[in-house]
């Protein structure tokens, strides 16, 4: 594929560490990649983290509501003649399971700096071998019944174990 090279994870790990340090006293990190003044956090991301519903308008953008998930048309063309035809350009939709809504819970809830409740998926992943190794190497703990990502440039190494997380047989 076309474009520019993907940026050096090293300079992006510099850069977020200095930038961490340079707010640290003026802003509040509520959640990994965010920093904001108190009460002053996206609204949004913290809908999203939270599971909360929210509706997605205009090109690519995404909504869930009542368990479902849904795209918009991502081409141009395609959503503007969907809309100048009169229809939603909805590009699909997704329904969720229980136990993929609980999933999807416990990995955006790890963004927070406050962590998430475990719940049943976090019980199951800090069981499993990702979620014991994990443990042991001091880059999740569980505080109160929170999982809670000790080193936020971590966090996505942590979301994808989350995501490899079975479902139990007796479940």
């Amino acid at each position: 594929r076309g474009g520019a090279a993907a940026p050096d994870p090293d300079d992006q790990a510099d850069k977020y560490e200095f930038l961490s340090q340079a707010v640290v006293d003026r802003l509040h990190h509520y959640e990994v990649s965010n920093w904001a003044t108190t009460a002053k956090e996206c609204r949004y991301n913290q809908t999203t983290w939270a599971q909360g519903e929210y509706a997605g308008f205009g090109l690519g953008a995404h909504s869930y509501r009542r368990g479902t998930r849904g795209r918009n048309v991502r081409r141009l063309e395609a959503y503007l003649d969907t809309v100048e035809s009169g229809v939603r350009p909805t590009a699909g939709t997704e329904r969720l399971s229980k136990w993929e809504r609980e999933k999807e819970r416990l990995f955006l809830g790890v963004r927070r700096r406050g962590g998430v409740h475990m719940g049943t998926v976090g019980r199951v992943f800090v069981s499993s071998v990702g979620g014991q190794r994990l443990i042991a190497a001091g880059v999740v703990r569980i505080d109160d019944d929170r999982l809670m990502v000790v080193d936020p440039l971590l966090t996505d190494a942590v979301a994808r174990e989350i995501l490899a997380t079975e479902k139990p047989a007796s479940d």
